[in-house]
This record gives structure tokens, sequence and C-alpha cells, in this order.
């Protein structure tokens, strides 16, 4: 999720650094969260995935943005008129987590 590999110069692979920066639209975040809904099944439509959810998927650096630049899932919530994952009874959320 808007990330790339950083190589060093002798052409080493160090890993993936992602870009939360990529993601200050909240256009770009809506997308990830229609993605989560419909491409992967992910979650149910109009419920937010958990950040963990978001991380399985290769959608860190989405997740960090939600964190740093747009106020956190709540406002997500509030934004998108979605539910939020603190809106799920206490099994859903366990069962979400173990299966991401």
């Amino acid at each position: 999720g808007r990330g790339g590999v950083v190589v060093t110069e002798d052409g080493e692979r160090l890993g993936m650094h992602y870009n939360a920066e990529a993601y200050q639209s909240l256009d770009s975040v809506l997308q990830v969260f229609e993605m989560m809904w419909e491409d992967y099944e992910a979650v149910p439509e109009n419920v937010l995935p958990l950040y963990c959810e978001l991380d399985l998927f290769g959608f860190q650096a989405a997740g960090e943005a939600i964190l740093r630049i747009h106020g956190g899932m709540h406002e997500m919530s509030d934004l998108f008129d979605c539910k939020g994952p603190w809106q799920l009874s206490v099994v859903q959320r366990k069962d979400r987590r173990r299966r991401a």
C-alpha cells in the first residue's frame, strides 16, 4: 500500500518503506476502505477495518495516515458514516484480529 523497497547502492534490499503522506487525501483513504469491503471482502461494507487488517492487506501506510494525519478511526467513522470496529462485539473484534 504505497510503499517501496529501499535498496542500497550495493544492491542490498533493506525492506519496505511506507509513505503515510501518500494518503493525505481523504479520497485515497476511502479507496482503501472500499477495496477492503468490495475487492478483498475482508470486512462487511460500511464497517471500517481494524488497523491489523489494514496491515495484513499491505495498507500499513494508510493506517499510519489515519492515525497521524486524519484523526484516527473515530474521525473516519464520522466522516464516511461507517461503523467503527469498536461498535462490534468483543467476540467479533477478537475473531477479526485472529484472522489478521
